[in-house]
């Protein structure tokens, strides 16, 4: 079932830097475009650096994509890996970490908060409103 996205929707496309994703998210961007009539501005780029220093470069990822990246999440080590097995939330363990940081960033794209908003408002809450 393909469900149409209203004019506020918008699709978060997470981004590794590595040549086979890039093939893979271009072609999921024509398909966006082409196929689904998704308009460019509602998709939202994030970089997940996964490793420390990789060989496909920021810049080569944004003129690949012909789109700029809304967030870069730079590489954090084991963390993510040690919080899982621990079956911690690596945001609320460590809310400097820069995946944490990356993750905070998404959240205030996602929810449509501006630079002001985001600086009274300061990490992560669980639970409902």
């Amino acid at each position: 079932m393909i469900s149409v996205l209203d004019h506020s929707q918008r699709v978060l496309v997470l981004v590794t830097p590595e040549l086979s994703s890039l093939k893979d998210v271009g072609e999921l961007l024509n398909i966006f475009t082409n196929v689904l009539n998704i308009v460019p501005g509602r998709v939202i780029l994030a970089l997940n650096n996964k490793v420390p220093k990789s060989v496909v470069s920021k810049e080569d990822v944004i003129r690949t994509l012909k789109q700029e990246l809304a967030v870069e999440i730079d590489f954090d080590g084991t963390k993510p890996d040690e919080a899982a097995v621990k079956g911690e939330i690596l945001v609320l363990t460590d809310p400097k970490s820069a995946l944490s940081r990356g993750a905070e960033q998404l959240a205030q794209i996602i929810a449509g908060s501006t630079a002001a908003e985001t600086k009274e408002k300061k990490g992560f809450k669980l639970g409902r409103r």
